[in-house]
């Protein structure tokens, strides 16, 4: 049973709708996962930058017991 111009017309309006809300959802999901990229680079950066410092911190701290053992 072919399908009437109002019905053929209604139809391709609540397709490219759904078609447009399928587009929206995309993109909030590229966006989110686009956001938690950048949050977990900069917290490895983070990470890396205060196992760093820690490493700095433990060869100043040997660097001071070796002093302290050497005078005493």
């Amino acid at each position: 049973m072919p399908k009437s111009a109002e019905v053929r017309q209604l139809t391709e309006t609540l397709e490219s709708h759904q078609a447009a809300i399928n587009f929206q959802r995309e993109l909030e999901h590229r966006q989110a996962f686009e956001d938690y990229c950048q949050w977990y680079y900069r917290l490895a950066e983070q990470n890396r930058a205060e196992m760093q410092a820690m490493q700095n911190d433990a060869d100043s701290f040997m660097w001071w017991l070796g002093r302290k053992e050497e005078g005493t």
